[in-house]
Parts: structure tokens; sequence; C-alpha cells
């Protein structure tokens, strides 16, 4: 992997609104900052997260944006800071605020994590400085790290941007400001990178203690013509986050990368799938176990074929740690599953040529043999008969298509 080296002290001086950096902590008693870090690199690329910020923690330029609704498609990078914990948290102790006028008693050091699009902004123009600003971010690439150097290796390339961040003493003012990309691309596959970043992470201070997690998109199974297939299911955009569609009556392939820097006396991480409703979607191999080190991980999910459309979320927790501290990442997938058209059409054909055929009677069977010469019978009760079963069989069909549960069981 190789990383672009430019000078990017003139970008200080001349920010423009670009591209963005989006710096946020994880200390112990910033659980949703933790969580939000862990759910960043879990979810698959195209996910949407949202991250908030004080209206007094967003530079000026930024500010400035959000009033000319200039921010949104605004690339940028999530930063990780790293500071040394200043307090012992623990279940007595667990506050959503840190202690007053306590700096942090090292430097920071800087851990850019993954490439980001601001896709919407929620919050008024004028708000107090102390009241949020929302930024809806669809996660993209990784950032590159390379394996042979330190973890604070992309560190100075951050740093460039301190005088931005309105430094007073060793606390900053804004923690969004317009910067300039200088980060290079990737030139490995999505997992790989992923592995480059959670182990550089894992080394550091705030996070070494946490269990990292990645949930690639969802894999349809099906056939080609020249063998097995796997179609690629990507998140789609609704009102207020992103929903993966998936068809009916199918079996879908999650494989999931688990990352486990640490094992303290023997403790297990245990991961488990859940769906909110087995009747619309069924886990297969719901729950796996690891030690330490790195792990994958591939289940199955199967839809219900069904009349109507459905809703459901998959869910995947993460148990690493008996301590108070958010450690794991919880992401939460939401699930559409429309309605196909040709089971619509399928159900609609066999109920009408079913009602049709059970409602025929031996009048109707003997007028159509004077009406049509081509159609001539003298037995009009046994083609009634007939009818009468053969419609009972597409009803029974059409019952069948529209209220089985699952399709076919699940094979690896």
């Amino acid at each position: 992997m190789q990383t672009k080296n430019t000078d990017t002290r003139s970008a200080v001086t001349k920010p423009g609104l670009h591209f963005v950096l989006l710096y946020t902590t994880a200390e112990e008693f910033r659980p949703t900052y933790r969580r939000g870090i862990l759910d960043a690199l879990a979810y698959p690329e195209g996910h949407t997260i949202e991250y908030s910020y004080r209206v007094k923690n967003i530079s000026p330029a930024i500010l400035e944006a959000v009033a000319d609704k200039a921010l949104q498609s605004v690339p940028g990078v999530i930063v990780f800071v790293d500071v040394a914990s200043t307090q012992t948290s623990t279940s007595e102790t667990v506050t959503y605020y840190p202690p007053p006028q306590t700096p942090p008693p090292s430097p920071a050091n800087y851990y850019p994590l993954r490439r980001v699009t601001i896709t919407a902004v929620d919050g008024i123009v004028g708000l107090q400085a102390r009241e949020r600003i929302r930024l809806r971010l669809t996660l993209a690439d990784f950032i590159a790290y390379q394996p042979n150097l330190p973890p604070t290796q992309l560190h100075p390339q951050i740093a460039v941007f301190d005088e931005a961040r309105g430094f007073q003493g060793e606390k900053p003012s804004y923690f969004v400001i317009p910067a300039t990309d200088t980060f290079g691309t990737v030139n490995v596959e999505d997992r790989t990178a992923w592995e480059d970043v959670v182990t550089e992470v894992s080394q550091s201070r705030q996070l070494r203690d946490c269990v990292f997690l990645r949930v690639p998109p969802l894999q349809r199974l099906g056939k080609s013509k020249i063998g097995k297939s796997r179609t690629m299911v990507c998140p789609v955009p609704s009102d207020d986050s992103v929903e993966y569609v998936l068809k009916p009556w199918s079996v879908y392939r999650m494989e999931l990368s688990v990352f486990e820097p640490h094992s303290k006396d023997g403790r297990q991480t245990k991961i488990a799938v859940k769906s909110s409703s087995d009747e619309i979607l069924q886990v297969g191999e719901p729950f796996q176990s690891m030690v330490a080190g790195t792990a994958e991980w591939a289940l199955h999910l199967a839809t219900r074929r069904d009349l109507e459309r459905n809703t459901a979320t998959i869910t995947v927790e993460v148990t690493g740690s008996s301590q108070a501290t958010v450690t794991t990442p919880n992401p939460v997938l939401f699930v559409r599953i429309p309605v196909g058209r040709r089971l619509v059409i399928s159900f609609l054909f066999l109920v009408l040529g079913g009602v049709f055929l059970v409602s025929l009677d031996k009048d109707v069977v003997a007028e159509a043999s004077l009406l049509f010469q081509t159609f001539k019978t003298d037995y009009p009760e046994l083609i009634t008969f007939v009818a009468k079963i053969l419609g009972s069989i597409l009803l029974s069909w059409a019952a069948w298509l529209g209220f089985r549960k699952l399709p076919s069981a699940i094979k690896g």
C-alpha cells in the first residue's frame, strides 16, 4: 500500500470545503463515541451512520457551509483521537461528561479510519453553541495503513491541520474542520484494508480492549449458466437511513470478520446474529465464539415468500467483556423484502384459474358443448368432476405459493 506524501501546510491557511476531517474520541465516559467508532469500522461500504457535534465544536467555515446548504456530498475522513484516559471508569462512575478542567496527561495520537461522504445535515442555523448538529455520513473505503510501519504512521498527516482546530492549550476548539485530502488510495481488497486499520487501532490506548467486527455486503446465492453465482446486495438510501432490499424466497450469505486483539483470562468472544422475525427472515447457524486473533464466519439467511411487503432487522451482537465500558460494536441492518412480481402473477393466475374450474357445473359444460361445435360431449358430469379436481389443485398450489413461510432448507 502506498500513501501519498504531499505538503498540506498551505491547506491550513486557505482551507476549502472540498474535504473535511471529523474527529472523535473514545474515552470510557463517552460510550456513544466509542460505539460510533466501532460501528464505523463494522458496517459495509454504502451504509449510513450519524455523528453529532455541538455547534461550538464545529469550525466557522463548516457552519457557514451548513447555512448555505453546501455541505452535502462533501467527502471526508473519520479521525479517531487517542488520548490517555482521564478517568477510571467503573459501573458506579460511568458518565457522559468528562471531569472539568482535566487535560489529557499526554499528547493525543491521530488514527484516520475511513472515508465518508456527508449526505445530509440535520440542524437549524442559529442554534446555540451547546446544541448539536447531526451529520449523516455514508461510509466508503478504509484508510490505507502499511503493516510494516508504527501504528501512528499517519499521525503527522493529521497533525498538520491542528492549527485549524483552534487549540487553547491542550484542548481543541473544533472537531469538524475543512482540510485537504492527503490520503492515498487502497490497493488491497476491503477485507485486508479493514484488518490493517483495526490492527493499528487495537494498539491505541483507548481501544486496546475492544473487539472489532466487519460486516460486508450480503450476497444472494443463486445459479447461472456457468454454475453457482453470488450477487452483492448494496444498501439503498431511505428517508433517514439505509435499507437492504432482499428478494423473497431466496437464500443469502453473510460473511463476518472478527478481530479480538487480546484474550484476558481465556474469555471467549461470543457473536450472535438475530432476526427480528423468524417468520420473515430465518438465520442459519446464528451463534459463534472465538478466543483471540482474526476469525472468519459465514452464515446463511433465508427469506420468506409472501404476498405482502415485509420489513425486518438483522442484529449482530458481540459479547467480549464484562466491563461496564463499551468494547464491542452493535451493527443493525434494516431489511426490506418486497413482493415478488413473478410470485404475484403466478398466484393470481392460479387463483383465477382454480376458481373458474371449481365453479363449473354440468349445465355450463352442456351449453358450451352446444355453443362450440368443436367441443361436444355426452358426459358433462364427468368433465365437471375433472374440472373441479383440477381447480382444487390450482387453488392448493396458489395457497402453497402465497403462504409458505420459508424456501428450501438452507445449504452451506
